[in-house]
């Protein structure tokens, strides 16, 4: 079919890995197959089908929503999206003008996650970014901030055994 080789055979690898997903048992489609059985699972269910077609091995799904969905299922995936949701939430209402520095390579890292898979070169980027906008965010935030200040009193009390 002319939409399987869309972009170097990726309509293919997307198609079969959602089908794979969706013919999954309750606990997969849930928790996910594990890290790095992508591979495994489409030799096990697709053969030779993959290799005939394409003329070659994929070890991911080119995608790094269908990588995080196979591998950590819905709960995995609605994590990650809940987490990034969080954070550009935060860095909207954020008065910081560094925030849109640290938004952007977010934001293109998760337009390139629909159609390349993880790589180590680009995937720790994206946590880092994020941990730098969460920090700046949540210091721009006062309500987030006396939370914060609320959990540390808290914290001395424990370990004190006085309330200060």
């Amino acid at each position: 079919q002319t939409g399987d080789h869309f972009a170097s055979n990726r309509g293919f690898i997307w198609k079969q890995s959602l089908m794979l997903f969706l013919h999954s048992p309750l606990k997969n489609k849930l928790i996910g197959y594990g890290p790095d059985t992508f591979y495994l699972l489409y030799e096990q269910n697709l053969g030779n089908q993959m290799e005939s077609l394409t003329g070659q091995i994929y070890d991911s799904p080119h995608s790094v929503i269908l990588q995080y969905l196979l591998s950590c299922g819905i709960i995995g995936i609605l994590l990650l999206l809940i987490s990034f949701l969080q954070i550009l939430y935060r860095s909207i209402r954020s008065e910081n003008d560094n925030r849109l520095l640290f938004l952007f390579p977010l934001l293109c890292y998760i337009l390139q996650a629909l159609v390349v898979p993880s790589t180590s070169m680009v995937t720790p980027y994206y946590f880092l970014f994020a941990g730098l906008l969460s920090r700046i965010s949540f210091e721009q935030n006062p309500s987030l901030s006396n939370c914060s200040s609320l959990l540390e009193k808290k914290r001395q009390t424990c370990v004190t055994g006085t309330q200060k």
